[in-house]
């Protein structure tokens, strides 16, 4: 795999459904707009990286049928890991179907991921390291959406929340818990998953308090399949 910090641009458009679908760019809103700071984009940068290597998509080449032969070879990823887990669920819950649809698209999905994850380390890498803040084109807003719940929910896993009530449980840690940093940034992702996601939707599903309950639960029920 090469650098991730690498900039990169995608060979093939995104097509997303469902609710990701209502995401467009509008008029007056051209870019997405984040208020990360220089160690902010630095440290997202960082957890974007860590993506990366965790999703170990194999190298693309021009040649189709190099890339045919680097899925061949690709390794394994290791779903005894509770975060590929969550990542790369099972199709089926018959074993014999997962295994089967899991050789038949995984590393597909890996290689959309790591695609996905390296606009984002492209657009934190071409930032002004004096300016706060940080403007990206509409048109990566969905990469950016799906890396940022990614990495979401690698760090849910990580944490243990698998339920309302774990999560719920996460929300009242204390300073002195060793999850608490952890779990700090958790909430901070979820805080950027949202700005993009008001900022990119159409009008109508925004209320005073941010998202309509309806419209967001069916968009992260959407997200949490990719």
């Amino acid at each position: 795999m090469t650098d991730p910090l690498e900039p990169f641009e995608p060979s093939e458009p995104f097509e997303p459904l469902g609710p990701l679908g209502q995401l467009e760019p509008t008029a007056d809103a051209p870019v997405v707009e984040l208020p990360l700071r220089s160690q902010e984009r630095e440290f997202l940068a960082d957890l974007t990286t860590q993506l990366c290597l965790l999703v170990a998509a194999p190298a693309q080449a021009e040649n189709p049928l190099d890339n045919w032969v680097a899925a061949l070879k690709a390794t394994p990823l290791n779903h005894h890991d509770p975060v590929i887990g969550r990542l790369f669920p099972p199709a089926s819950l018959q074993p014999d179907l997962a295994a089967e649809q899991r050789r038949l698209t995984e590393v597909e999905l890996r290689i959309i991921k790591d695609d996905e994850a390296r606009i984002v380390l492209a657009d934190l890498a071409a930032a002004d390291g004096q300016t706060p803040g940080l403007m990206i084109a509409a048109d990566h807003g969905l990469a950016w959406l799906r890396t940022l719940n990614a990495l979401r929910l690698s760090l849910a896993m990580r944490l243990g929340i698998e339920s309302a009530s774990a999560a719920e449980a996460i929300d009242q840690l204390e300073a002195t818990d060793p999850r608490y940093d952890a779990a700090q940034i958790y909430h901070w992702l979820g805080y950027l998953l949202e700005l993009v996601i008001v900022q990119m939707m159409p009008a109508g599903p925004v209320s005073a308090d941010g998202l309509s309950d309806e419209w967001a639960d069916e968009l992260f029920d959407d997200l949490s399949d990719d």
